[in-house]
């Protein structure tokens, strides 16, 4: 099931616009540093790098605030930013706290507003879990690193089941290097970023008709230099960049025909970049 413009899943044939989803096993097969190189192998999809932590992604043409971007149902601020969105936003969502890419293109994609002409892209993160017949514990420690440095990551995820509580849990800590263009002259200087991608998510059930959901995401990239691709066309330094996300949701059931089901939430998001240029 996908994403709708109701805020709900439906099976993708009953949309009135095509739908390629990116399943969690295809992300953990690719191994991938982030999610942009993974919505770029989807058609009429592509990425670009202006330099080592600055990513965008564009689908049929439209970025930034002409391409929303949704999680877990709720719009993400990033693109309202300015015209080409926060570069470093791709960077600030682990993989490995994928459940799922949903990329809706067509001119049906406008049911979720005028500024969704070209698609939208919702992400879902892995959610908890219960488990009716006593309490389960998993976990899963990952490490990845690439040749001469250009990226390495280690982290790990937890997750705790029960009969009325679900928790699941990830972080992944890693370090983003230098470009790989060659070697003397047209290679880079090693760069540095530190990188901290957080997720935690509890359900609950507080009664047996209302269930309630606490979510939090967090990310950091900071001490690293700025270069572009071609050379030493100007420099500088990011001190830090920041994303934060936080929501709680309430969803209850009732037996009444007209509305079987309630939801309701409450999200506080943050975003901050911290960098200083030297031309």
């Amino acid at each position: 099931q996908v994403f709708s413009f109701q805020r709900g899943a439906r099976k993708p044939e009953d949309l009135s616009h095509p739908v390629r989803s990116i399943k969690q096993r295809y992300l953990q097969t690719q191994q991938r540093a982030q999610l942009a190189h993974s919505i770029a192998s989807v058609p009429g999809a592509w990425q670009f790098i202006t330099h080592q932590g600055d990513n965008q992604v564009q689908l049929r043409g439209f970025q930034g605030s002409r391409l929303p971007v949704y999680l877990n149902g709720i719009r993400l601020t990033h693109a309202g930013w300015q015209p080409h969105g926060s570069p470093s936003f791709w960077w600030s969502i682990a993989p490995g706290n994928m459940e799922q890419i949903e990329v809706l293109r067509g001119a049906g994609t406008v049911t979720f507003g005028s500024d969704a002409l070209g698609g939208l892209i919702h992400l879902q993160t892995l959610a908890p879990h219960y488990k009716a017949d006593g309490w389960k514990v998993n976990g899963e420690i990952s490490a990845q690193g690439s040749s001469r440095g250009y990226f390495g990551e280690t982290g790990g995820k937890l997750s705790l089941s029960g009969p009325k509580v679900g928790i699941q849990g990830g972080l992944f800590l890693g370090n983003i290097g230098d470009r790989p263009l060659g070697q003397g002259d047209a290679s880079l200087d090693a760069i540095g970023f530190q990188t901290l991608r957080g997720q935690f998510a509890v359900r609950a059930w507080l009664t047996p008709k209302l269930e309630v959901e606490l979510f939090n995401q967090t990310h950091r990239l900071e001490d690293g230099s700025l270069q572009t691709q071609f050379g030493q066309t100007y420099n500088g330094a990011v001190n830090e960049s920041q994303r934060r996300l936080n929501y709680v949701r309430f969803k209850g059931y009732s037996e009444n025909k007209w509305m079987r089901t309630i939801k309701f939430h409450v999200s506080e998001q943050f975003q901050n970049r911290n960098r200083t240029y030297a031309w």
